[in-house]
């Protein structure tokens, strides 16, 4: 049929376009609807992604669980208590067995605590034999205090002849050496040493008293008890053969049989039989369960009394560890509380926080043959004694005259000092050298006789006096002693002391001139200083000061026991030569007795 035929149909035949017209909107509406399909599937294989998705969870979730339930027996299984067929308890298990295993196991443990509680005793029965011992080597020259406060006497290490003096001695030496006991000092060594070792054998032996009295013991009793206990517990073991996995089938076969009957009334009543009625049937397992439940809650009975009765006999065993370990702890406590008492202390608070030098200084400061390190040295100034300063001892002059020699009419030089008791001649000034006068002349025994007129043409010559000793018993003549001076000034100076000291009776009555010729030096050497200060001070000419005073000091010394020149008492040697002066006293000498003095016999 061709184009032009089929469109004249169309036109032409009115039924034919509304059929037409119907099927397409047919199609239209098949489309909607297959459309529609296609989404409810698209959403139906979203809901089947996400419901496998959660399934993948569950299924990783129970094999994590079921990973973790291998060491956990009781997780292997999350059974829901509502379901009569899901027993909590286990069936078949055989406690009894475990729980006598386990306190076996105990009994285990005791034994091996009482074997290392019967060495500790051994042990510590040694040490106290040791520390005896040890009390024993204690042989310091000390004595000693014990524990009781008793003094110990150490004995001699050695039983050789003679030790047992050795001992002593050099007991008696540390005794007079070192400080004594109670100081802090080296005696108190062996003291510490022995109350320390004393302590610790007296621990030591109450620590394996404790033990073998008391800990071990109990122990002991504790594992024969154990041995009874674990006896009973396997006893128990028919308790725990219960019918709970029988019953449990018949539950399951009753509930079977509920199941079934109700589907079928549901289903198809009329072929239900009267005795499969659900009413009968639910009777039946109710029975059937409440049968047993009370099986199985006999069998949890047994194993709550069980394990309470493990529980509590544990308990016991445990705190009985815990009590013989703690008294053995207590004891090693003590015994190390021991130690730091009775030695690390005492050591602390003595010797060992002493100085170096503690003992040393002690020692020498009550040694008779040392001397007091803290002790000053003694000087000359600072020594005192009885008429350490009298007038008797001062000199009134001192200096460098010659002697005229009694044989050999020759001069010889020495240094002489005028006391108030004697006219001493000395080899040189230097009393430290020459402490011992070459000749001494007794004021008492002499007097004074010529001297020499000054010789102003001639005033470098020398001026001579004469010291007339007088005869003294049998034994000492009489003598004339010629001396000289370089100058006139110094002859009068000595001839006018000697002349004053000579005319007074006594010794005490020339000290007194001494003192006062003391006296007035030291007034002339303190205004001396003061005008030096002063002249420091003010810029004078400390020279000319010093040559002033100088000259008022030479004349203050020649007047002060200075004879004038016009007194008629005084003689003078003429102007001759000196030989005339020397014949002088040559005849003096010769009118004298040939007996010779004690002076005389010097030269």
């Amino acid at each position: 049929m061709s184009k032009n035929g089929t469109m004249t149909s169309n036109i032409t035949n009115p039924a034919l376009s509304l059929l037409s017209q119907q099927q397409i909107a047919q199609n239209q509406l098949q489309l909607r609807q297959l459309s529609q399909q296609q989404q409810k599937q698209f959403q139906q294989q979203q809901q089947t992604k996400s419901f496998t998705s959660q399934r993948s969870q569950e299924i990783l979730n129970n094999l994590r669980i079921a990973s973790t339930s291998e060491s956990n027996p009781k997780s292997k299984e999350h059974k829901d208590p509502r379901d009569p067929l899901s027993i909590l308890i286990p069936v078949n298990a055989d406690p009894t067995d475990v729980l006598a295993a386990r306190f076996s196991s105990w009994r285990a443990i005791i034994r091996s605590l009482l074997v290392y509680f019967r060495e500790i005793v051994s042990v510590h029965d040694e040490i106290v034999r040791q520390q005896i011992r040890l009390q024993h080597a204690i042989t310091f020259p000390f004595p000693a205090k014990d524990l009781d406060g008793e003094l110990y006497q150490p004995l001699p290490v050695s039983s050789q002849n003679g030790a047992a003096g050795k001992a002593n001695e050099e007991f008696q030496m540390a005794q007079k050496f070192f400080l004594p006991l109670g100081n802090g000092s080296v005696q108190d060594l062996p003291s510490v040493l022995l109350q320390f070792h004393g302590s610790s054998a007296l621990n030591a032996q109450s620590t394996s008293k404790e033990l073998s009295q008391n800990i071990i013991p109990r122990l002991e009793d504790l594992r024969r008890d154990l041995l009874v206990k674990i006896k009973e517990i396997k006893s128990l073991q028919s308790d725990f053969k219960t019918t709970v996995g029988r019953e449990q089938q018949l539950t399951k076969q009753d509930l079977s049989l509920f199941y079934s009957s109700v589907g079928l009334a549901k289903s198809n009543p009329s072929e239900l039989l009267p005795k499969n009625d659900p009413y009968l049937l639910k009777q039946q397992l109710d029975r059937q369960i409440k049968k047993q439940l009370t099986e199985e809650n006999f069998l949890h009975d047994a194993f709550n009394n069980l394990q309470g009765s493990g529980k509590e006999l544990e308990k016991v065993v445990f705190m009985e560890v815990q009590s013989a370990l703690t008294v053995y702890a207590r004891l090693l406590g003590q015994e190390a509380q021991a130690v730091f008492e009775n030695l690390v202390t005492k050591l602390d608070s003595g010797i060992l926080t002493k100085e170096p030098q503690f003992e040393w200084e002690a020692f020498v400061s009550k040694d008779p043959n040392f001397v007091d390190p803290n002790l000053p040295m003694r000087k000359h100034t600072d020594i005192v004694y009885k008429n350490q300063f009298d007038s008797l001892t001062l000199e009134v002059r001192s200096g460098y005259l010659e002697r005229k020699s009694k044989y050999l009419k020759s001069y010889s030089k020495g240094f002489y000092v005028l006391t108030p008791t004697f006219l001493h001649e000395f080899k040189s000034p230097d009393l430290k050298k020459d402490p011992v006068p070459v000749m001494s002349l007794s004021l008492n025994d002499c007097s004074i006789g010529e001297h020499s007129r000054k010789d102003t043409k001639n005033p470098n010559t020398w001026h001579k006096f004469v010291l007339q000793a007088q005869q003294n018993g049998i034994m000492h003549r009489a003598h004339n002693w010629v001396f000289r001076a370089e100058s006139y000034d110094l002859m009068m100076a000595w001839y006018s002391d000697l002349k004053k000291l000579t005319a007074l009776p006594t010794p005490q009555a020339r000290a007194n001139i001494a003192a006062e010729r003391k006296k007035q030096q030291s007034l002339l050497s303190s205004s001396d200083k003061r005008k030096t200060q002063l002249s420091v001070i003010t810029g004078e000419d400390i020279t000319s000061g010093a040559a002033s005073m100088r000259s008022r000091n030479s004349m203050t010394a020649d007047t002060l026991l200075s004879i004038p020149k016009d007194n008629p008492d005084v003689p003078y040697l003429s102007d001759a030569p000196r030989e005339v002066v020397d014949d002088a006293a040559d005849s003096v000498n010769a009118s004298t007795t040939n007996v010779p003095s004690a002076e005389t016999s010097q030269l």
